[in-house]
């Protein structure tokens, strides 16, 4: 679940670079982390990248429309809250 609430928010995320790859790489690299933890390895990658923190983002609604759209299918899938 990390994963899919997080995808839209990591630095560089575009619609092609969100693969399964990167899920089970994110998966094993955070396994057991708090997700407090994820949240700020997030911010810090986002803002050594020049963009705004996660929580601005989601205040302003900056996310890429194509990642989100993305998200939104496994999240469906889950039973996950949609963007």
């Amino acid at each position: 679940v990390a994963f899919w609430e997080l995808a839209p928010y990591f630095a560089g995320s575009t619609k092609d670079s969100i693969t399964e790859e990167m899920k089970l790489d994110y998966i094993r690299d955070n396994a057991g982390k708090a997700f407090e933890f994820m949240v700020d390895q997030a911010n810090e990658d986002r803002v050594a990248s020049g963009m705004s923190t996660l929580q601005v983002s989601k205040v302003s609604k900056d996310e890429d429309p194509a990642v989100l759209a993305l998200v939104d299918t496994y999240r469906t899938k889950f039973g996950l809250a949609t963007f």
